[in-house]
């Protein structure tokens, strides 16, 4: 069911739906995120989807904390996008990365909002405002290049990369795995930090 490359446009919608829930296992499963007999707080309908789809461990699921389960862990619906857009706010606006994570489950980090919107409209599931990914816009009028780390040694304009969303999709637009190939490099950035700060202490 493969065309060409490993896009998922590539892929019939079956072969996708497959391809893109044995990636999120499998990202779960090498970083141990989810365990047996977790309880897990969930505020999103497609992490409750997934989860009762794809989790095979005995959980158990709460919709609110108004309750007298405990959660062990708080699931997010936090994609590829959200990791990469704040990593490169952090860069740009604020000129440093933090070494602090965002607390709970980030449940898809492997995939990208463009990938889960392919994913739902295969499934004929709703998908949450939140994670449709944003339109591409015509970059014009560049002031200055720069380059993007990562990207190969691609520029965007300089005048528009306030907004990380912007650069994200300039050079997704070059590059059909930009997403993918950014996010290995600043998983490898972190492990980097958490090593020299384990060493400082």
């Amino acid at each position: 069911c493969l065309k060409n490359d490993t896009h998922y446009s590539d892929f019939c919608n079956t072969c996708f739906c497959e391809v893109l829930e044995r990636r999120i296992k499998k990202y779960l499963g090498q970083h141990e995120l989810i365990q047996r007999n977790d309880v897990l707080y969930v505020t999103d309908d497609l992490v409750e989807y997934f989860l009762k789809n794809l989790i095979t461990l005995p959980i158990t699921i709460i919709r609110t904390l108004k309750t007298n389960v405990k959660p062990t862990k708080r699931v997010l619906a936090w994609t590829m996008d959200h990791e990469l857009e704040y990593f490169l706010d952090q860069l740009i606006n604020k000129g440093a990365i933090s070494a602090k994570e965002k607390p709970g489950v980030k449940f898809f980090l492997a995939v990208t909002k463009a990938e889960l919107e392919a994913y739902t409209t295969a499934k004929k599931i709703d998908l949450p405002e939140d994670l449709k990914p944003e339109p591409i816009k015509e970059l014009i009028k560049p002031s200055g290049l720069v380059s993007i780390p990562g990207s190969g040694g691609d520029f965007v304009p300089l005048s528009q990369i306030q907004n990380p969303v912007d650069i994200l999709n300039e050079l997704e637009k070059r590059h059909k795995e930009t997403r993918h190939s950014l996010m290995k490099s600043v998983e490898q950035l972190k492990l980097i930090m958490k090593e020299n700060n384990s060493k400082s202490l």
